[in-house]
């Protein structure tokens, strides 16, 4: 609320949880999610992903400290001999598949259900030369089955940053 974020909710858990054994809320998380019938859930906006991400990558969200904190919480190794050993990664199917092997830092927040596929992350290459933020909401099944369009998107949006930046 004190950095001006309207309509936001971001204090629910993902499900499921491997590590934790937990397929959905549970205790303490079902109390908080309300009434049963019309659950309180996650609200945020691909705008204040967006900028929530970029917070966080220039040290401004929370606190330098919190900031870096959350940096090291939200990036991801994209070697797939990693990510394919974990029965829940945040790879598969999301924008940083299609990038494993580039020479590139990835950080990332994603979202799944059964009706939406969502992710934000910052991109950067190692050289610091290629640096930018994709955030990708797919709001219906079409997107929550759909196990190729964010890696897709992601190497598009990514060949094309590079290029850009090879003309510059």
């Amino acid at each position: 609320q004190k950095s001006g974020y309207k309509n936001i909710d971001i204090s629910q858990k993902n499900y499921p949880i491997p590590e934790l054994q937990m397929e959905e809320p549970q205790a303490w998380e079902l109390k908080m999610r309300g009434n049963p019938k019309n659950p309180i859930r996650n609200k945020i906006t691909a705008e204040q992903a967006s900028r929530l991400m970029y917070e966080i990558v220039t040290k401004k969200a929370v606190s330098s400290t919190a900031s870096s904190q959350m940096m090291n919480l939200l990036e991801r190794n994209l070697d797939p001999t990693v990510w394919k050993q974990q029965e829940s990664n945040p790879i598969q199917g999301f924008l940083g598949e299609s990038l494993a092997g580039l020479d590139i830092r990835f950080f990332s927040k994603v979202g799944w259900t059964s009706e939406t596929r969502f992710e934000v992350a910052f991109i950067q290459s190692k050289s610091g030369q290629v640096a930018y933020i994709l955030t990708v909401f797919g709001d219906g099944t079409e997107y929550a089955e759909n196990w190729q369009i964010f890696p897709t998107i992601s190497r598009l949006v990514y060949d094309q940053m590079k290029a850009l930046n090879s003309q510059s």
